[in-house]
């Protein structure tokens, strides 16, 4: 209660603030194009090409909807 006192007294208003949206670390243009050339390649060397850490390489490919695991159907079809 006293911080929402603190809030009205300070700002004259009890709304909260919007928050801002940082801008993406990696363009989706460039980590496609990588994937793309380097298909097999891991999130590590991903994230050292890019200069960002494996967890940024692993959100941008959820944005970009690209799994990096391997189709258990595929395999098997492989290995027939």
């Amino acid at each position: 209660f006293q911080r929402w006192r603190n809030l009205k007294s300070t700002t004259g208003s009890l709304t909260p603030k919007s928050q801002t949206k940082s801008p993406y670390k990696i363009e989706n243009k460039e980590l496609k194009s990588y994937i793309n050339a380097h298909p097999d390649a891991y999130l590590n060397e991903i994230a050292a090409h890019f200069g960002v850490t494996a967890p940024c390489i692993s959100i941008g490919l959820k944005r970009l909807k690209i799994t990096r695991k391997k189709s258990p159907f595929s395999i098997k079809k492989e290995t027939k």
